[in-house]
């Protein structure tokens, strides 16, 4: 046997004498469920949302919030016997290799989301509907949507700031942290923020039909006893679940029947959660129910928690153990004496450490170029916990912070993300247990991951999405999204898929918040594609980032096709050009694929699939030639293979690739620079260049330094028109730049002259 084997058996050895028993022994603990407020007569909005007014944008110059994280302060002392170890799940994954033969690690959609508001943090969520997806985010302003075309990902309505849709009240004037949700199986929108500033309140807009755009909006208007920080809610058959950070913290049933129907809905009602000692920021998670499958009849909801028990005194401190805590809510709107919260069975986990500088520090998460601290929101499990019920069994999926570092002093942080997933196979009545679990951390120590979202589809695959940072300074990586999979059936307790970067950051944050929100749904149509947004680090503020991405043959036997290159640069008159087609089978697909052109454009002749009938998996060798003639620009070709589908063979399975083909008409000759004139003096910092442009050009390549011979380079980019607009540059310098033409059929890229030119200085200035 060779070590690797023989240290993922210790290691698995090492969980199962940790984890003999899942499900403490917990006697069922009532807490009293009280009503809170009264009835709440909704307001019916049946105008278009594209008639509303759009948020006004953030602009450099305008001031920006910093939202301070709500910390009622620690009820007790923390424990002071740590018993920290080395996470024996952080090192199984480690152990794992990534499968890089599955067809997950090319995003479908990834587009940018909403851009900075002039908050701290953005709090991003969103949701997937039948034709829409929805992103809200934090902005001066309370919470600003946008509704996208699931498609295309064009914008089809906002950016709309929610309280535009609240006629009058305290919602009139909301103050952010929006939750999006989609109520799938009667198809409709959930969306909330709360209101501060002492009005303690939520407010819900609860979509009238299936289209957001067009179809109206009813609206509630929920008041508290107190402020209902950092909300999290979930849909449930009898009631919308919310859970909040108050003290102490609260979890809420509200009447989903009667906002639904848009009707009075009746008053809510919540109870009370025992603070754990140690923290002073808290709240639980409510389940949210996916998939067409509804829980059990009289299922309750589902309230979650989990517990590091080296944190909190009340506990034992089991060096190798934490909790889980699970509770379920019984309401019943028309007589609060007949609902119930009960505390159900705990579940033991594998020992995780929340062990973040120290128990009470928010920001403690490093970022390359910065001594800043990101906050990983480490005192809750992440939005959302998802619920899916196969039928055979009930699933509930969750992810939480955990320190792969076991130090308890000093400053050593490294942030990794902690996943679970729970089962129940015997109904409603009898306990959940611990299926699997993981810790993901596959890297160096210098690697971060923080505020995730984790689910799975319809066919038990998993996708978790996060934020990464990595302070290597040979690999430095500022805050960015990234994600990883994996597929039911693989090895339990880890993820299989290769880590793949949606959108890479740059610079650092220096506001010490992040998050506090990330949201993987699932499509409600297919409930296989996945759909992610979260914050990643753009320049000097934030961005959001919405994406999608499938695991091939979720729904049964099927294949992909994908091209080899996929982007071609072309000149004029090029003959013999080719691209392999390759044709990829997922479970089990071995039917014939038909191979045809669904789209050639006009600078192609010739083409030919060698191999039209491709048994999968396999391969067919594409040619065509380049004509002359045409504009120099990107031109698609698009192969469409065709395929029964296997079982019931009764219908076909469409697929596609594209070749995206970069042409040009000719070479090009050295561009005439413009902006700034040669010589130029006192040129503000922020500063567009242009020169003339070139037909034939496919590009162009802008280099600015602050010395003649370009050894210290300060912009270096390529732009595909001929501008570019600068920003920050260094005041009272003297800097010199050129432009290359660049074309696929130059022999090399044509350089301009060098011009010159000063920057102004700033008051202060030595120069």
């Amino acid at each position: 046997m060779n070590s690797l084997n023989k240290m993922i058996l210790g290691l698995s050895a090492l969980l199962l004498v940790t984890l003999t028993s899942n499900a403490e022994s917990n006697p069922n603990k009532s807490i009293t469920v009280k009503i809170v407020g009264s009835q709440v007569t909704p307001y019916h909005f049946r105008g278009s949302l594209r008639d509303l007014p759009l948020a006004r944008s953030w602009v450099a110059g305008d001031p920006i919030k910093e939202i301070p994280r709500k910390n009622y302060g620690a009820t007790d002392p923390q424990s002071n016997d740590y018993n920290m170890s080395r996470d024996p799940l952080a090192d199984l994954q480690k152990l794992t290799p990534a499968n890089s033969t599955r067809a997950f690690n090319t995003p479908i959609i990834n587009i940018e989301g909403q851009g900075f508001t002039g908050v701290n943090p953005p709090d991003p969520t969103g949701a997937i509907g039948k034709n829409y997806y929805i992103q809200a985010v934090n902005s001066s302003s309370g919470s600003v949507f946008t509704v996208y075309n699931k498609t295309t990902g064009a914008v089809e309505a906002g950016p709309i700031a929610m309280d535009t849709i609240a006629p009058s009240g305290a919602c009139t004037g909301g103050s952010g942290d929006p939750i999006i949700l989609y109520d799938e199986t009667v198809e409709r929108w959930f969306m909330q923020e709360f209101v501060s500033g002492g009005a303690n309140t939520l407010c819900f807009y609860i979509s009238a039909t299936d289209d957001p755009i067009n179809g109206g909006w009813n609206f509630y208007q929920y008041v508290g006893a107190t402020f209902p920080d950092y909300p999290h809610f979930g849909v449930w058959p009898d009631a919308y679940y919310g859970t909040a950070n108050e003290n102490p913290a609260t979890v809420y049933a509200f009447d989903r029947t009667n906002m639904l129907a848009g009707t009075t809905a009746r008053a809510a009602q919540a109870i009370e959660l025992g603070e754990l000692s140690g923290y002073g920021f808290q709240t639980a998670t409510p389940a949210d129910w996916d998939g067409i499958t509804a829980p059990p009849l009289g299922a309750p909801g589902i309230i979650m928690r989990h517990v590091d028990e080296e944190a909190h005194s009340e506990f034992t401190n089991n060096p190798t153990t934490d909790l889980l805590e699970m509770w379920e809510f019984v309401v019943d709107f028309d007589n609060v004496a007949n609902s119930s919260f009960t505390q159900i069975n705990d579940i033991t986990i594998t020992d995780f450490n929340s062990y973040f500088l120290n128990y009470n520090v928010f920001a403690s998460v490093p970022q390359p170029g910065s001594s800043a601290l990101l906050d990983p929101i480490r005192e809750v499990i992440l939005n959302r916990l998802q619920y899916r019920n196969f039928g055979t069994h009930e699933v509930i999926l969750g992810v939480l912070p955990t320190n792969i570092d076991p130090a308890t002093t000093g400053s050593s942080v490294n942030a990794g993300l902690r996943w679970f997933e729970l089962r129940r196979t015997t109904g409603v009545g009898t306990p959940w247990s611990l299926y699997q679990e993981g810790t993901y951390d596959p890297g160096s120590a210098t690697e971060n991951r923080l505020v995730g979202s984790v689910a799975m589809d319809k066919a038990g695959n998993i996708a978790l999405a996060y934020t990464k940072t990595d302070t290597n300074a040979a690999t430095p990586l500022s805050p960015s999204i990234a994600y990883t999979g994996r597929l039911d059936g693989d090895a339990t307790d880890v993820m299989t898929q290769p880590e793949t970067l949606i959108k890479i950051g740059s610079g650092a944050n220096g506001s010490g918040r992040w998050g506090d929100y990330a949201s993987m749904d699932v499509d409600p149509i297919d409930e296989c594609t996945f759909w992610f947004t979260g914050e990643y680090q753009n320049g000097t503020n934030w961005g959001t980032s919405i994406s999608s991405f499938i695991f091939e043959g979720c729904d049964g036997p099927s294949f992909k096709l994908s091209s080899s290159p996929d982007a071609i640069a072309v000149c004029a008159a090029d003959t013999g050009v080719n691209s392999v087609i390759t044709v990829e089978a997922f479970n089990g697909y071995t039917q014939s694929v038909d191979l045809t052109f669904s789209a050639v454009p006009s600078v192609v002749t010739n083409q030919l699939l060698v191999g039209t009938s491709v048994v999968a998996p396999g391969t067919s060798n594409l040619t065509f030639d380049v004509v002359s003639g045409q504009p120099t620009g990107v031109y698609t070709i698009t192969v469409e293979g065709n395929g029964i589908e296997q079982p019931p063979e009764i219908g076909t399975i469409t697929k596609s690739t594209d070749i995206s083909l970069l042409y040009s008409a000719g070479t090009t000759t050295a561009p005439t620079l413009t902006i700034p004139v040669d010589g130029a003096t006192n040129q503000p910092l922020t500063t567009t260049f242009s020169w003339d442009a070139d037909a034939n050009a496919t590009s162009y390549h802008l280099l600015v330094a602050d010395d003649i011979a370009f050894t210290n380079i300060i912009i270096d980019e390529v732009v595909t028109t001929n501008s570019y607009s600068a920003t920050a540059l260094p005041d009272a310098t003297i800097l010199y730049w050129q432009v290359a033409t660049q074309s696929s059929c130059n022999g090399a890229d044509v350089d301009s002259g060098i011009f010159s030119f000063s920057t102004t200085a700033l008051p202060g200035s030595c120069a």
